[in-house]
């Protein structure tokens, strides 16, 4: 049951990262590899407003997981510095 839920977030993850906006058709350019502060920022803005509706604890899991499925599995510290 655990593992079916789990498996259940994170195809909505994904579902809600890629199905919603269609893809990025203009990314932000990249340094080293890694995607730029102005893309994460974007990233986040657009999963907040996809999640509006939850509260608490669902809603920064359901932002975590959207930013998961967008390509962003790491912390804003990590695009954006301190």
């Amino acid at each position: 049951m655990f593992v079916k839920k789990m498996a259940m977030l994170a195809v909505a993850g994904l579902l809600a990262g890629c199905g919603v906006t269609g893809g990025d058709s203009n990314p932000a350019p990249q340094v080293s590899g890694k995607p730029s502060c102005q893309s994460y920022q974007q990233q986040v803005a657009q999963c907040h407003s996809h999640n509006s509706r939850y509260t608490g604890l669902d809603y920064q899991r359901k932002v975590a997981a959207c930013l998961q499925g967008r390509g962003f599995h790491q912390r804003k510290a990590y695009y954006c510095g301190k």
